[in-house]
């Protein structure tokens, strides 16, 4: 059973849209590409400026990083739906973050408790695959690997990962 298949299961269970993102922001499996169209992407999978920005603005991020458990994200801002959003950590590095997509059918009372119970599911998943152990917190190096392998080739998409990294490039370049 893989990833694709675990969040489907989820999805079935919860009766709602699930999507699984890497530590850097990139898609990698989700329940449904039409229950989370609404989603802005950049086409090769990120999550756009916007969304980012969204988050940091009112500190979801850190929030969910830092809580034990998943959290309800909600903004009451249209292009934003409510979420429940939880960490995905191996060895107390997180590698990622599970979304549960609020739908037709409102939150209810046990979804928190099954979404960490997915999300645990997920990380015994995740800890089979030693790469995964290898990526946590080296965000920056995947992206300049894109880079060097040619998978962005839109300047603004180029922006738009360096702002979402919070990453000042040349910070660490001495003469």
């Amino acid at each position: 059973m893989g990833m694709q298949d675990i969040i489907q299961i989820g999805s079935e269970i919860l009766g709602k849209p699930v999507s699984l993102v890497d530590y850097t922001g990139k898609l990698l499996a989700v329940s449904n590409q039409q229950d989370i169209g609404k989603m802005d992407l950049t086409p090769e999978g990120y999550p756009k400026q916007e969304t980012y920005s969204i988050f940091r603005t009112y500190n979801f991020t850190k929030k969910v990083n830092e809580s034990p458990v998943p959290v309800l994200v909600d903004i009451d801002q249209p292009e934003l739906p409510r979420m429940i959003v939880g960490k995905i950590a191996i060895r107390n590095k997180i590698v990622g973050h599970l979304a549960i997509i609020e739908n037709e059918q409102p939150f209810g009372e046990d979804d928190l408790e099954l979404a960490k119970i997915l999300i645990d599911v997920i990380a015994s998943e995740v800890q089979k695959n030693n790469y995964y152990l290898l990526m946590a917190g080296i965000h920056h190096e995947y992206f300049i690997l894109d880079l060097l392998q040619e998978k962005h080739d839109n300047p603004t998409t180029i922006e738009d990962r360096v702002r979402s990294l919070q990453w000042d490039a040349y910070s660490d370049f001495y003469v």
